[in-house]
């Protein structure tokens, strides 16, 4: 081992790491949940499962982005729509269903996880936190 790193600039560069040293968080920062070399990505899709659970959003969601974390978890846990499509006198289990419906082929589970993780990250950052 060579000498020991004195700054937050030579650790970043001893272990490979791009991020800026941040100020102060400001009012409303979220951290967003990132797999460390150590986790797969399963656990960093229960993290993020967990963290979304439990935000409590200063803006509220749009009703499509509703959908497409819907979407994105059934896409991740279950696969392809694996259940027939609402009928028309229940809208909002119609909406789900079609946005899931659209990621159905196009999508692996493994990318619909990753995809789960980085949308509940934006969604964090976008809306803040109450």
């Amino acid at each position: 081992m060579g000498a020991v790193s004195s700054s937050f600039d030579d650790l970043q560069e001893e272990f490979g790491c791009t991020a800026k040293r941040k100020p102060d968080k400001p009012q409303g920062y979220v951290q967003v949940v990132k797999p460390t070399p150590v986790e797969s990505v399963d656990d960093v899709f229960q993290k993020a499962i967990d963290q979304y659970d439990n935000w409590k959003p200063a803006v509220p969601l749009s009703r499509n982005e509703k959908h497409m974390i819907y979407a994105l978890m059934m896409q991740a846990t279950h696969g392809d729509v694996c259940f027939k499509k609402p009928p028309a006198y229940q809208p909002e289990a119609r909406a789900k269903w079609f946005a899931w419906a659209q990621l159905e082929g196009d999508m692996s589970i493994d990318r619909a996880k990753t995809g789960y993780i980085e949308e509940v990250g934006r969604l964090m950052r976008t809306h803040g936190r109450r």
